[in-house]
């Protein structure tokens, strides 16, 4: 237990207790709140001012940015157009360049395989008929016609090699048959399909 004397309130506590029921205390006190209230109600809009000027900042950068890029944009896709119609002059609706190039490219591409296909597989059902026969002297291949330049010894061994050709289903012209000075044949042999 404890133990001593309670000593009454000091005077400057009393006259703080008294001073607080009185009415013109409880009129302070309601104006120090009223202003706490209108210095929150300050530092609230300043936040939410400053945010909304950030944010219309920010949205005027990515708006800007965002013309910028479809800009850029518009500008490779004109220059992707002009060089596609550099490449493919008779094309008319180019939409995405980019993918109708792949696609022109994959058809290139297996064309050029066909192409190499034919010729191999028509060089090799003729040849044994030109090597028997005749020198030659040059092979071009376009457009599914194969052109030889051929020297024979005469115009006999040339036309055996033409219908021997003929047997196996293709169709042979024979071009520019003349003599040269040693008295060989010289000519060209267009084969077809």
């Amino acid at each position: 237990m404890l133990t001593g004397q309670l000593s009454p309130l000091p005077v400057s506590a009393i006259n703080a207790e008294h001073f607080l029921q009185t009415p013109e205390c409880t009129k302070n006190v309601d104006v120090s709140h009223q202003s706490t209230e209108k210095l929150s109600l300050k530092k609230w809009a300043s936040v939410i001012l400053i945010m909304l000027l950030t944010g219309l900042i920010y949205g005027t950068h990515l708006t800007m940015y965002s013309w910028q890029l479809e800009d850029e944009y518009n500008t490779l896709n004109n220059q992707m157009v002009a060089q596609y119609r550099s490449l493919y002059p008779k094309s008319n609706n180019i939409v995405d360049p980019v993918y109708q190039l792949k696609i022109k490219l994959q058809q290139t591409s297996k064309a050029q395989k066909n192409h190499t296909k034919k010729f191999v597989e028509l060089l090799t059902d003729i040849s044994p008929n030109l090597i028997e026969h005749l020198i030659v002297k040059n092979i071009r291949y376009s457009n599914n016609i194969l052109k030889i330049d051929i020297l024979s010894e005469n115009f006999d061994e040339l036309d055996k090699v033409k219908k021997s050709i003929i047997r196996k289903n293709y169709t042979v012209n024979i071009v520019g048959g003349r003599k040269n000075k040693q008295g060989k044949v010289e000519a060209q042999l267009k084969v077809e399909e």
